[in-house]
């Protein structure tokens, strides 16, 4: 295993991102996938760090990359730290979080092990019930209850030490009842044998949600608290992929947009409700509290931008737009980077369509053709749209700001969906006309990408799939732990549900359901590119999945310790 050089020599607390390790997809061989880490982790790292409490990130992706051999086990073994936090937010990391998890309780009996993020948050009970290397589930917002919780952990470690004693297991830890938003495992001595303990899930409330000024404080960009975070900047980026049998100079140029991408925070909480999103309204009323929205100020979004250039960032990414009928924020933001004479190139993913005014401001703030304005008009058809969306519009105002954008020189992309509710085969004749339409029209969409949604935790059509005319057998923690344990069931060739005669031939399974959406991308929708900057030419797709396929295939039997 390689020691990292800048590690602190004590810890208090490790945060641990654990990506799904292992995928298979014809195009791409063997990959590594969710490598984005959560953007709350670095904040709360540094939020406990900053507050007298030694921490550190490990991404096991990132160390996979640099040393294949490396294992999360003897890392935690060699450090010992009294609190190991694991991010959990993506259903995918399910299978992988949970067996990392075994290795870190294995390896140190003693540290307190705890996740974050919706899936764990959303799944809480269950996995403190059910995973034995689960000790606490932080639900919602995380800075203030990780920092009392290590506070707590680290406090009863130093009076053991002072009373010379180890604690012999958890029944020795502190009362944790008063820390908000934690659901944690209280084990208490008792019975016929006094060496006999009872198990108890307490569910503390959800008190804490995250104020516009405690978020405004928090540093999103402190790079340095990852290990081997130069990796993390230059080859981790949209689309996410990390293919293992490729390098990583090779990934770099052919799995993402060739820019070091960040993931910048500009707000908490959603206003509406999109029937496949984990994120939403009714969601984050769930899962975090929140009934509303804010916008982090612009002195402390600039401040991040700033910190993130410096560490080697290069173009901003945005995916949050709770106002996209006026999105004043945006225009206030992008000309006061203007007046202060801040360069950028900005990734701009909007939830809607893009005022006029949004548009022109984009167009004077970032003129090179790296920025790009992406749109996501996930359908063809007006009526499974606005069935689906919170923000609605229609094909002609879909296609007027493509025009208007066009005209502006700025760089677009346009994302499309198949299979979500209230969708049928025929629909998707809808979609492929208006791919087209936007392929001959405009010069400046340099790609349209078409993926399937995988079902998310709390996302609306998860929590009512009746609802929403869809069949699914992922209801609980362990099915989607379940799910994830087969290396070639997953992202782009599984969905976790299926929409009973969506084909128009009778009632219809998951597995057929996948295979003919997999048939129908293939041949209409299929994004493989040798630049993932542009794509959205199917028959080039093909020929190049053919022939990448067959080279991932070659390169495995060269190298079988990557799989």
């Amino acid at each position: 295993m390689i020691a990292p050089s800048q590690s602190p020599p004590h810890l208090d607390c490790l945060f641990v991102h654990q990506p799904k390790m292992h995928n298979y997809y014809k195009p791409l061989g063997e990959f590594i996938w969710i490598n984005y880490m959560p953007m709350g982790l670095l904040a709360i790292a540094d939020w406990v760090d900053r507050h007298g409490h030694p921490s550190r990130i490990v991404h096991c992706g990132i160390e996979w990359i640099e040393n294949p051999q490396f294992s999360i086990a003897e890392y935690v073994a060699a450090r010992k730290p009294p609190v190991v936090a694991m991010s959990l937010h993506w259903h995918q990391q399910a299978y992988d979080v949970i067996e990392a998890a075994k290795k870190i309780r294995a390896a140190s009996p003693h540290s307190f092990i705890v996740l974050g993020g919706f899936t764990a948050a959303y799944y809480h009970e269950e996995l403190v019930r059910d995973y034995d290397c689960i000790d606490a589930v932080i639900r919602g917002d995380g800075e203030i209850p990780m920092l009392e919780l290590v506070r707590a952990i680290v406090g009863r470690r130093q009076a053991c030490a002072n009373n010379l004693s180890t604690p012999s297991d958890s029944s020795d830890r502190p009362d944790l009842s008063a820390i908000p938003n934690l659901t944690w495992r209280r084990i208490e001595r008792g019975g016929v044998h006094p060496s006999s303990s009872v198990a108890t899930v307490v569910v503390n409330p959800l008190t804490y949600v995250g104020t516009r000024d405690i978020v405004n404080r928090l540093h999103f960009a402190n790079m340095p608290l990852l290990e081997h975070y130069e990796t993390y900047v230059r080859y981790i980026g949209l689309p996410f992929v990390y293919a293992k049998n490729e390098s990583k100079q090779a990934n770099y140029k052919k799995y993402t947009i060739q820019s070091p991408l960040f993931p910048l925070c500009v707000g908490r909480g959603c206003p509406v409700d999109c029937s496949y999103c984990g994120g939403s309204k009714s969601s984050q009323l769930r899962i975090s509290g929140r009934h509303s929205y804010f916008y982090r100020s612009i002195d402390a979004v600039i401040e991040t931008i700033l910190e993130a250039k410096r560490y080697g960032y290069e173009t901003m990414h945005t995916c949050y737009d709770p106002e996209p009928r006026l999105q004043k924020y945006y225009v206030r933001l992008w000309r006061e980077l203007r007046r202060r004479g801040i360069q950028t190139e900005w990734f701009f993913e909007c939830n809607a369509l893009p005022s006029r005014e949004m548009i022109d401001e984009f167009a004077l703030t970032f003129p090179s053709p790296k920025s790009v304005i992406a749109l996501s008009a996930e359908t063809g058809s007006e009526r499974v749209r606005k069935a689906n969306r919170g923000f609605h519009f229609s094909n002609q105002e879909l296609l007027d700001t493509i025009a208007y954008i066009d005209g502006k020189g700025i760089s677009m992309e346009v994302f499309f969906t198949y299979g979500i509710p209230f969708e049928t085969e025929a629909d998707l004749q809808a979609t492929i006309q208006l791919r087209g339409e936007i392929a001959r029209r405009f010069k400046h969409v340099t790609g349209m990408r078409a993926l399937s949604i995988e079902l998310e935790p709390g996302a609306p059509w998860q929590m009512e799939p009746e609802k929403y005319g869809i069949r699914t057998n992922l209801r609980t923690f362990r099915d989607y732990y379940l799910a994830h344990s087969i290396p070639t069931e997953g992202t782009y060739s599984r969905f976790g549900y299926y929409i009973p005669n969506y084909f128009g031939n009778g009632e219809g399974d998951e597995k057929t359901f996948a295979e003919r959406l997999q048939a129908i991308k293939c041949k209409h929708f299929c994004f493989i590119h040798p630049s993932a900057r542009r794509y959205w030419k199917p028959w080039k797709a093909r020929m190049l999945c053919r022939v990448s396929s067959l080279l991932a295939h070659m390169r495995s039997r060269r190298n079988p310790a990557s799989q």
